[in-house]
């Protein structure tokens, strides 16, 4: 659907799966246009956005005349991904916040060695 692995995952705007979540309107859900998944919830594949992505997904592949054996093992495959992506994405955040108070910890320390350097 047009990524490729370099491409970081960007997730569906909160408000639009708040309003699917709410009307459960396809229209107001994902699309081939907008395939983005939803990381809000512990378990993606329990998101009614989420399962709605791994229809269109599964619909898709099978248009492409792409193999399978029963589009139901498409849809879970497609789940199973969408949650090792939301454990790649918060690792990732994980890995940028321990870089960033590791900074933090050198400013203060560079900081603090200034400070004492005259006395010294």
């Amino acid at each position: 659907m047009g990524r490729t692995r370099s491409d970081k995952v960007e997730p569906a705007p909160e408000e639009m799966v708040l309003k699917y979540k709410d009307t459960g309107k396809n229209e107001d859900g994902p699309s081939v246009d907008l395939f983005r998944a939803d990381f809000s919830e512990r378990f993606p594949e329990n998101s009614p956005w989420n399962i709605r992505l791994a229809e269109i997904f599964a619909n898709d592949y099978a248009k492409n005349g792409l193999p399978f054996g029963q589009l139901n093992n498409v849809t879970n495959y497609f789940l199973t991904y969408l949650r090792t992506l939301q454990t790649t994405r918060r690792k990732t955040a994980t890995t940028a916040h321990e870089e960033d108070a590791k900074r933090n910890r050198i400013r203060k320390r560079k900081k603090s060695v200034r400070l004492l350097s005259p006395l010294l």
